[in-house]
């Protein structure tokens, strides 16, 4: 939660106090005029999503006004299944903070620092990485199947011998 951000944004950061930890709908427009560089997007957070279209745009939205140009996805490991609103927005919306550090820094999109954690690596199966490898490196690999093109395919088809597997 919040709490425990707090104390890794001292830890972690050369000049902590510019993390901002959306858990809920009630932290956006906290998070607008907070005026910080960075944004935890918490799986709190992106599970509301999966019933609220509204808040979807409002966290896209935000993104944008704000320009946020980093961002941490906290529980990275539970977007899964890209065919969830959850998965699907945290894809839209780091999508949306590369460009935002393109377009202040004038480096690669794939230079913006965004980082997943998470404490439990692999829940059944390497497909279930698909997703969050997608969003750490979408130059090298696809969110789905459906998305894999032939110079870019899911991160379990990359590196497995043994499709059975999967």
């Amino acid at each position: 939660g919040s709490e425990t951000w707090e104390i890794e944004d001292e830890k972690l950061f050369k000049e902590p106090g510019d993390v901002f930890v959306i858990e809920g709908s009630e932290n956006i427009k906290d998070a607008i005029a907070s005026g910080r560089k960075y944004v935890v997007l918490s799986q709190k957070l992106l599970g509301l999503t999966e019933n609220r279209p509204e808040l979807t745009k409002a966290i896209e939205d935000m993104v944008s006004e704000v320009g946020f140009d980093g961002c941490v996805i906290d529980e990275i490991d539970s977007l899964s299944n890209p065919n969830t609103v959850a998965a699907q927005t945290a894809v839209r919306l780091v999508d949306s903070v590369r460009h935002n550090y393109r377009a202040k820094t004038g480096k690669s999109y794939f230079e913006a620092p965004v980082v997943g954690l998470t404490a439990t690596p692999i829940k059944g199966k390497l497909s279930d990485f698909n997703v969050p490898m997608a969003i750490l490196y979408p130059d090298e690999y696809a969110v789905s199947a459906k998305d894999a093109k032939k110079s870019k395919k899911t991160f379990s088809d990359t590196h497995l011998n043994r499709p059975d597997l999967a």
